[in-house]
C-alpha cells in the first residue's frame, strides 16, 4: 500500500506541475527517495507501470546532497516484528527533510 500511496502522490504532484516529460523527471524538479534498497526497486517498478519510468528512485543515502522542488520521503516498512531497522537511528533521516531547494535549518 505504501508503494502505491507514494507513487500516486509522486505522479499527481509531477502531473499538476507538468513535470511528467523526460527532462522535467531527470532534473531534480521531484523526487521521491527511501531509506530501503528494495523498497526503492518496488517504487521504480510501480512508477514504470504508470509511466513515469524516466524517474529513477534513490535511497536516502545516495540521496545526501541532493536538491529539488518537492521531496517525498516513504518510510512506512517493517519487518515482522514491526521493527524498522535502519530508521530507528533518527540520524539516518537527519538529511532528507533539508533537501528540498532553498529550505532547510
Amino acid at each position: 500500500m505504501e508503494v502505491t500511496t507514494a507513487t500516486g502522490l509522486f505522479r499527481r504532484i509531477a502531473a499538476e506541475n507538468g513535470w511528467l516529460n523526460h527532462e522535467s523527471l531527470s532534473t531534480g524538479r521531484i523526487a521521491l527517495t527511501t531509506p530501503y534498497t528494495a523498497q526503492c526497486n518496488e517504487l521504480n517498478e510501480r512508477l514504470r507501470g504508470i509511466g513515469c519510468g524516466a524517474f529513477k528512485v534513490e535511497s536516502v543515502n545516495k540521496m545526501q546532497g541532493f536538491e529539488c522542488e518537492v521531496m517525498i520521503l516513504s518510510c512506512v516498512r517493517s519487518n515482522f516484528n514491526g521493527v524498522v531497522g535502519f530508521l530507528e537511528d533518527y540520524r539516518r533521516l537527519n538529511h532528507g527533510p533539508w533537501n528540498v531547494s532553498g529550505h532547510g535549518p
